[in-house]
């Protein structure tokens, strides 16, 4: 069999798993934790819930405390990695159902990569070295997906915003913010400028979503977070014109 016939599957296995589903029973219990497929999840590890405006797809993202880590409950806080699952409902009326049982107290979008999951664009190496010993020149080619994964790694960005912070996580580095410090806000852009004119960018939605694997709804789950850390910051910055717009008209005559 030619070597020319392993590049289709290459791709494959590149963008593949970004669209695969499989089915699940999901229940909200009554103490409002949740129920994966018989795997109980706890309502404190349960950070946000967005229902889609999809009219053709009834979606609800989930963001969750990632339990592949090994760190107690209790010990988590606010810290710890965070995982989306995207969930799809029969109608949209369940998902509404759904998403209002269960509610949320953060805003979560972007996956943060774990470091293991830097291994994951060597494969194309390895892939190229035994296409290039066969003499098959066109394995020089499987590096174009080396460096597509390498890069997705690499810019890939996680925003949690919450109460009177928000964070911006990459793989290999996390960083706290109060929503006081925000000067403004590019929703289109993904441009978070701080005070100092110091910029943070959140361009793209997901670790492994940045090209034309990207589904749609990640894009509308980024513009979300944006909105929401500018809605925030809006607020404060209300909240601490209030005293003193006060505290002027008292001393007015």
């Amino acid at each position: 069999m030619p070597a020319f016939v392993m590049l289709p599957f290459l791709v494959a296995s590149s963008v593949g798993r970004r669209f695969g589903s499989t089915p699940q029973h999901v229940v909200v219990t009554e103490d409002r934790a949740l129920d994966v497929g018989g795997k109980l999840i706890a309502r404190d590890d349960v950070r946000d819930v967005w229902l889609d405006d999809d009219p053709l797809e009834p979606r609800v993202v989930i963001g969750l405390c990632d339990l592949r880590e090994r760190v107690p409950r209790e010990s988590r806080g606010h810290g710890g990695d965070l995982a989306l699952l995207a969930l799809w409902f029969e109608n949209r009326e369940q998902a509404k159902r759904f998403a209002r049982a269960l509610g949320g107290h953060e805003v979560v979008a972007g996956n943060r990569p774990r470091k293991g999951d830097l291994l994951a664009p060597f494969r194309f190496v390895a892939v190229t070295l035994v296409l290039l010993a066969a003499h098959a020149w066109y394995g020089a080619f499987v590096l174009v997906f080396f460096a597509i994964e390498l890069r997705t790694f690499l810019l890939a960005r996680q925003l949690v915003v919450r109460g009177s912070s928000f964070e911006l996580r990459s793989a290999f580095d996390s960083e706290s913010f109060a929503i006081e410090s925000v000067q403004a806000v590019d929703v289109d852009e993904g441009v978070i400028t701080l005070r100092g004119d110091r910029e943070l960018r959140f361009a793209t939605p997901n670790a492994r979503d940045l090209h034309f694997a990207a589904p749609p709804w990640s894009d509308r789950l980024r513009r979300r977070a944006l909105t929401a850390l500018a809605a925030r910051k809006k607020e404060a910055g209300s909240k601490a014109a209030g005293p003193s717009e006060e505290s002027s008209s008292s001393k007015s005559p």
